[in-house]
């Protein structure tokens, strides 16, 4: 709050360069195996910069996601974001749904849909357009759907193979760059991307995103060969934010100081769900964390639509009624003590499995349906 409100006085966009930009992008290149950064508002706009940068330094239009990943509301990104189980296609070659109207027909023929942790699939779309693809774009970890976690060796498989293809790994980590490791997935991992798009936690609550990639993509920039501006880029609250979030909370001492915690509830929530004898696991890397509610681990999207819908809802108003705010995902502050995070959380989360193992056994899946939507008032409180 210091550093953004001394930028405040001292005035905000100015429309061209500043130290700020220089300092920031240092912090960024020593963390993520990245050479030149530009700066941008949002993760949708470092996507979209991302596919259109690699596009560029290949010469190629078509872009490789996975079905249902997310990465910002671009065009390139809307493709087979939650697709329709009667869309979804073969698994080792799904189809390119639109992610909703207006994402035009031209949009879908350049975006090629693989699955999550199936490198087949990869490997068939580089058979079907040869020569085609500019890059994969993903999310190291699928957290568009709780917490997939790639399986060992898939993500070295895409680094392989956009080697081979002479095409480019995008690692979108507006998610896990801030929130894995000191030095975001790729040191989580030990893959090394051509491309990284940072965003939502490096601003430290404002809006602030980053793109990063070796000096010969990057200069396609400085060479006035792929155009990259915005109004709001680099402004010098948000840039004051960055660089206080680098500097004072994403330290290694605080990577640390999460990770306990984060363990701690971890461990926390297996024993209770061991406990309870409910199927459900606990998904769990750096400081991110999910419970889902599925029998065994989920591989891709498909897996994912599979989890007990119906029991979430109950187990999201029963924590609420107990004072706790649930999501798909759970992330730790360094600012918070390991009681304030973990204790209530646990003894919520505890009290509402005891109680609906039994009541789930004896209601229908119908029943429970109807009954989600009188949870606020319901005796699981």
């Amino acid at each position: 709050m210091k550093a953004v409100e001394q930028k405040l006085h001292e005035g905000t966009t100015f429309g061209m360069p500043h130290q700020q930009e220089w300092e920031l992008a240092e912090e960024i290149c020593k963390r993520y195996p990245v050479d030149m950064v530009r700066f941008g508002s949002s993760g949708t706009e470092v996507t979209m910069h991302a596919c259109r940068i690699a596009r560029a330094a290949t010469g190629r239009d078509k872009i490789l996601k996975f079905e249902g990943a997310y990465h910002g509301l671009h065009d390139t990104a809307l493709v087979s974001v939650k697709p329709k189980a009667e869309d979804y296609g073969d698994p080792d070659a799904p189809n390119s749904v639109p992610g909703g109207g207006g994402v035009p027909k031209a949009s879908l023929e350049n975006v090629v849909i693989a699955s999550f942790n199936n490198l087949k699939s990869v490997e068939n779309r580089f058979k079907q357009y040869p020569g085609q693809i500019a890059a994969i774009i993903l999310e190291p970890i699928l957290m568009n759907v709780g917490l997939c976690m790639p399986q060992p060796g898939f993500l070295q498989g895409l680094r392989d193979i956009c080697s081979k293809n002479s095409a480019l790994l995008i690692f979108d980590e507006v998610k896990t760059g801030a929130k894995l490791a000191w030095g975001g997935a790729s040191e989580f991992f030990g893959v090394k991307p051509d491309v990284i798009c940072l965003a939502k936690s490096i601003g430290g609550g404002l809006p602030l995103g980053a793109f990063g990639a070796s000096r010969a993509v990057m200069d396609l920039i400085s060479q006035h060969k792929v155009f990259h501006g915005g109004t709001y880029n680099t402004n010098r609250v948000a840039m004051a934010a960055g660089l206080a979030t680098f500097r004072e909370v994403l330290t290694r001492e605080n990577y640390a100081h999460v990770g306990r915690l984060s363990k701690s509830l971890t461990e926390g929530y297996r024993a209770i769900v061991k406990k309870s004898g409910l199927q459900a696991y606990i998904a769990s890397a750096g400081v991110n964390g999910a419970l889902m509610l599925y029998p065994k681990e989920i591989q891709n999207y498909r897996d994912w639509t599979k989890i007990d819908v119906d029991l979430w809802r109950h187990y999201w108003f029963a924590m609420v009624n107990r004072g706790v705010l649930a999501q798909p995902y759970w992330w730790t502050s360094s600012g918070r003590s390991p009681c304030s995070t973990r204790k209530p959380t646990l003894i919520s989360t505890s009290q509402f499995l005891r109680k609906s193992r039994r009541r789930w056994r004896r209601r229908s899946r119908s029943e429970a349906s109807r009954l989600s939507a009188r949870l606020v008032t319901s005796p699981l409180q």
